[in-house]
């Protein structure tokens, strides 16, 4: 693979350049964006470079997720004292920039070196709202993607070369995807159906590379499954109930993922759909000929079958483990499913390679690349102006558009989150408030949440529970944020029950109290 980067066209490394001043352009006006996820990782990784170790802004275990993003972001604060905030902002423009590298490289070895849908894989890429969404967040994801293109390149070569430097590759690529999301063991399956495939025609040797790749990639995860159990005694911590249904993410993925490649104007409408089937059916009745028996008995590329497998098994992951309501309806949440877009791309452009190469039997070169420019033209409209759009939205709200809650002017320029340095800064001062991510991002310590009404499961917990044991050790605050979404929790008039509330800082955007047990 580090031939490949060396041999990379200088145009390419430009355009991964231009990605990444993109993401540090957009994150210097106001930072990046910050999920409840956000924060997590970045408490995570400070309490790990303070030696609390793998606990959150809560204070509770971290088993969520696996380790090694706050990991790497805790490495740098301990060696270059560089705050997580700003060195995953970093990771993140270098990972963008690799995304648009990497699938320029894998393009180039897929599309068999056809410059213009190489050029469209790259741009469709650089210009994919989706993914530099993500990227100018605080997030997780931007690597994970990083490392699928690198299993994809690395696994291209293998099936081609059978080098073991490849082969060696792919198992430190899937074993730092298991690390760094759990659904990254779906890479593990698909490459090691993949390599039982490459070795088809020496079948010993494919299952015995299989089983030791598999064996070796999935150490790492099994070892921090063990970890999860041995501290809080359940493997991948406790998950959300189930509030959707698989056929639900079925049509969640496909209605997302139908808008990667056509306008949500277009692809929303049934009759779209309806005109494309019957349109290509009517294409392949005509010349049928042409474009199927050529094709008959033709065994696909190694990288061909991997390129339709991960798809297959990495979205139907998700139709099973997706369990929360939290993505539904939001039009713009594909994050879940992104990783997928890459190899279906590509897949795209590789049939639509063949479909020209087929349809226009004895055409001059020019007349095909003319085509082909054209569609690239046209089509790259589409994503630009999606991207235009949600430049000009983050402008104009003074915070990343999507996925963010915390760094928005609403949480940032709050009355009640400037008073938090006078009142909750104190490490003496246990602090409890309805959104312990926004004061956690001001104070930089742990941060209790409230008594709430049911347990995770949604069984009640009533108010007179909590006696004696809320708020606990005094001194104590409560930090409350209006308007607070957050109904499951117990408010101020009903925590008077249990402590005197005395008000320090009282505003329209909530208030700041001093607790005392009663």
């Amino acid at each position: 693979m580090l031939d490949q980067l060396r041999r990379t066209p200088p145009p390419l490394i430009a355009v991964a350049i231009v990605a990444m001043v993109m993401v540090i352009a957009l994150t210097s006006l106001n930072g990046p964006g910050l999920s409840t996820d956000a924060v997590n990782y970045l408490s995570t990784a400070d309490n790990l470079a303070r030696g609390i170790g793998f606990r959150n802004f809560e204070g509770d275990l971290y088993v969520l997720w696996p380790p090694l993003y706050p990991a790497i972001l805790a490495g740098f604060e301990l060696l270059f004292g560089v705050d997580p905030q700003v060195s995953a902002s970093v990771l993140n423009a270098l990972a963008f920039g690799g995304t648009v590298l990497l699938m320029g490289i894998l393009a180039r070895r897929i599309l068999h070196r056809e410059v213009v849908l190489s050029v469209w894989a790259v741009a469709g890429s650089l210009l994919s709202t989706s993914t530099f969404a993500l990227t100018v967040n605080v997030a997780s994801d931007p690597i994970f993607i990083v490392l699928v293109l690198s299993f994809l390149i690395l696994f291209d070569r293998y099936a081609r070369d059978g080098d073991r430097a490849s082969y060696a590759g792919l198992i430190a690529v899937c074993g730092l995807a298991c690390l760094q999301r759990y659904i990254g063991a779906t890479l593990v399956l698909t490459g090691s159906l993949g390599m039982v495939y490459a070795r088809w025609s020496r079948p010993r040797r494919g299952l015995g590379e299989a089983a030791v790749f598999a064996g070796l990639s999935a150490a790492p995860l099994g070892a921090w499954i063990v970890r999860n159990y041995l501290v809080s005694g359940t493997l991948l911590g406790v998950r959300d109930p189930e509030t959707w249904k698989p056929i639900e993410n079925l049509l969640d993925i496909g209605f997302k993922a139908a808008r990667w490649f056509v306008p949500y104007q277009l692809s929303s409408h049934p009759a779209f759909w309806v005109v494309l089937v019957i349109g290509l059916a009517i294409i392949l009745i005509v010349r049928r000929k042409t474009l199927v028996r050529p094709l008959a008995g033709v065994k696909p590329e190694p990288i061909t079958f991997v390129l339709i497998l991960f798809p297959i098994i990495y979205l139907a992951a998700m139709v099973v483990l997706t369990k929360s309501v939290d993505h539904k309806n939001v039009i713009y949440d594909d994050r879940l499913y992104l990783p997928a877009y890459f190899p279906l791309f590509i897949l795209l452009l590789l049939l639509l390679e063949r479909m020209l190469g087929l349809v226009l039997t004895g055409a001059s070169p020019r007349l095909h690349r003319s085509i082909l420019i054209g569609a690239a033209t046209i089509w790259l409209l589409f994503p630009a102006y999606g991207m235009y759009k949600f430049w000009a939205r983050s402008v104009h709200d003074g915070g990343i558009a999507y996925y963010n809650i915390y760094n928005t002017p609403a949480y940032r320029d709050s009355a009640v989150t400037l008073q938090l340095k006078t009142w909750a800064s104190d490490p003496a001062t246990t602090v409890f408030s309805n959104y312990p991510p926004a004061v956690y991002l001001q104070t930089r310590r742990i941060v209790g949440s409230l008594p709430s009404r049911t347990n995770f499961f949604g069984v009640p917990r009533p108010l007179e529970g909590y006696a004696g044991r809320w708020p606990g050790q005094t001194p104590a605050v409560l930090v409350w944020y209006e308007p607070n979404t957050k109904r499951n929790l117990y408010g101020p008039s009903e925590l008077s029950t249990l402590s005197q509330l005395q008000p320090l800082f009282t505003s329209d955007d909530g208030a700041i109290y001093a607790l005392t047990p009663r």
